[in-house]
């Protein structure tokens, strides 16, 4: 009889133990969370400096890149510009409010949203100022005289800040395979000419320039790298293609 209450004991005693254990890991993993979503990091960014909290909940997007990113690395998203959304991520014209338009912020949506996190690229560049007193706001618009490592930049930033850095490194390996699959037919015998007709006015763009990533990445040679590298291009006359 006296083994057997020394064996109860001894099994109470266990169970308490090992329920003490379980308390204490969920306690553990639970402060490891907490301390996840409390962390702040600085960002430097061509527009300035900001204090980020990681793992931001509400985020609006006005860049479509940033967005593709985001949406390879299974990150929501609360708001972005509907008008103007490219057709592979149209998707999230149904599913995010209207943050307004690319140019044109729509600085009361945003109030009433509440984000924790805007980002943004070239276009909204002169509302800077007004979004950040919203929400912290971080410039990620990608650099095209030094494109692959701007872009490469700013995959890695976004999987900090978003707690996905295995997943960013992965999307990186797979766009760097791509693009040595499209190196290897792109024909160097030939040359190439990037054009942009608008409203009856053509422009050309070369190497470094907004679209330069066709000569300066995947490697199809230009027919002429001494084009003016502007936003707009370089004017030029169906002349000058032929």
């Amino acid at each position: 009889m006296k083994k057997l209450s020394l064996l109860l004991l001894v099994a109470m005693l266990a169970v308490v133990a090992a329920a003490c254990g379980s308390d204490k890991e969920k306690e553990e993993s639970s402060a490891k969370k907490e301390s996840a979503k409390s962390e702040e990091i600085t960002v430097k960014h061509q527009l300035g400096e900001t204090k980020v909290k990681t793992n931001p909940e509400k985020v609006v997007v006005f860049d479509m890149g940033t967005l593709d990113t985001l949406d390879k690395l299974g990150v929501e998203v609360a708001a972005v510009p509907h008008d103007g959304l490219p057709e592979y991520l149209s998707k999230y014209e149904g599913t995010t409010e209207n943050a307004g338009g690319l140019k044109e912020p729509d600085f009361e949506k945003i109030n009433e949203i509440a984000p924790d996190l805007i980002l943004i690229s070239g276009r909204q560049s002169e509302a800077y100022e007004e979004l950040s007193k919203i929400a912290p706001t971080v410039f990620v618009g990608v650099d095209t005289t030094k494109y692959m490592e701007s872009f490469e930049e700013n995959v890695t930033l976004l999987g900090k800040i978003f707690d996905k850095k295995d997943e960013a490194a992965k999307q990186l390996a797979s766009v760097e395979e791509n693009i040595n699959a499209l190196k290897e037919k792109a024909p160097t015998d030939k040359t190439g000419l990037i054009v942009l007709a608008s409203g009856g006015k053509v422009s050309a763009y070369g190497p470094d320039s907004r679209f330069g990533i066709i000569h300066d990445v995947f490697g199809v040679p230009a027919v002429d790298d001494k084009l003016e590298v502007s936003t707009h291009g370089q004017s030029i006359s169906f002349e000058y293609i032929a």
